[in-house]
């Protein structure tokens, strides 16, 4: 076991057990399956109903986005993309390896657990 993966609705979808893992030497990533649409709201707030106006608007707020705002934002999409490629069908959703998926708990002590009873059996 080396990495788990913790898909979750919200910021406000606490995830316990993080140390725990890590502790263990298991790297841990959170993606959060709402950011996306809230750093695009963000970035496209108070935007004129001009559409040639407000892209003007957009070029100039790319042009000025912080690296943590960039950062976010390339997480934000790799945590959806990881989500298809994982097929994760609901949330909260924690995977093991790339290759075994625990629904329903935000505990990932918890979901360690489940993978050792279940996943490492699983092809």
């Amino acid at each position: 076991m080396q990495r788990a993966e913790a898909f979750i609705a919200s910021p406000a979808s606490p995830l316990q057990g993080i140390r725990h893992l890590q502790a263990q030497g298991i790297a841990v990533a959170i993606y959060d399956l709402s950011a996306r649409k809230r750093l695009e709201a963000e970035l496209s707030r108070g935007l004129p109903g001009d559409p040639g106006l407000a892209q003007v608007m957009v070029r100039e707020r790319v042009s000025q986005i912080s690296e943590n705002m960039k950062q976010a934002l390339i997480d934000a999409h790799q945590g959806e993309l990881n989500a298809r490629q994982y097929r994760i069908r609901q949330v909260p959703a924690i995977v093991f390896d790339g290759r075994y998926v625990v629904y329903g708990t935000s505990d990932l002590t918890e979901a360690l657990q489940t993978y050792g009873r279940e996943g490492e059996s699983t092809p």
